[in-house]
C-alpha cells in the first residue's frame, strides 16, 4: 500500500480565508400531513476546510496546482493552520481556479485561490492503495 502524501508545504492560508465546518447528513421524509421523520445517514460528522490566498505566491501555486492533479481523488493528509495534527482530508471539487492578482518584485504571478476540503474516515485509505509512486 503506498503512502498517504502531505498537503504541500505553502505559504499558510490567510486568516480571512481559512474556514472550519461539520458536516453530518441526514435522511429526512416528509409526509403529506406536515409530518417529518429524520434520521442521521452517518453516525460520524465529518469536518470540512476552506483554505484560501488573497495572494499566493507562483512558485506556491504551481505546487498547489501539480499536488491536486496527481492527488485529487484520493486521501492525503492536511494539517490546519495552528494545529500541529494532520487531518486526513480529500478535494471536494473536481477543479481548482486560480485568479492572477498582480506581480511579485520580481514580476512573476501572485494567486488568489481558494479550495475546499473535507475530511474523510479511515477507510478511505483504501482508496490510495491503487494509487503507485
Amino acid at each position: 500500500m503506498s503512502s498517504i502524501p502531505n498537503f504541500p508545504d505553502v505559504k499558510t492560508s490567510d486568516y480571512n480565508n481559512y474556514g472550519e465546518g461539520v458536516i453530518k447528513k441526514t435522511r429526512t421524509t416528509e409526509f403529506e400531513n406536515n409530518t417529518v421523520s429524520s434520521r442521521p445517514k452517518a453516525g460520524k460528522a465529518i469536518n470540512t476546510f476552506r483554505v484560501g490566498w488573497s495572494s499566493l505566491p507562483d512558485a506556491d501555486y504551481e505546487l498547489v496546482k501539480s499536488f491536486f492533479a496527481q492527488w485529487n481523488g484520493y486521501a492525503f493528509n492536511f494539517t490546519p493552520p495552528g494545529k500541529s495534527t494532520p487531518v486526513l482530508c480529500m478535494f471536494t471539487d473536481e477543479k481548482i481556479d486560480g485568479s492572477a492578482v498582480g506581480p511579485d518584485p520580481d514580476g512573476r504571478a501572485r494567486w488568489r485561490l481558494i479550495i475546499n476540503l473535507r475530511q474523510c474516515t479511515d477507510s478511505a485509505i483504501l482508496v490510495n492503495a491503487g494509487q503507485e509512486e
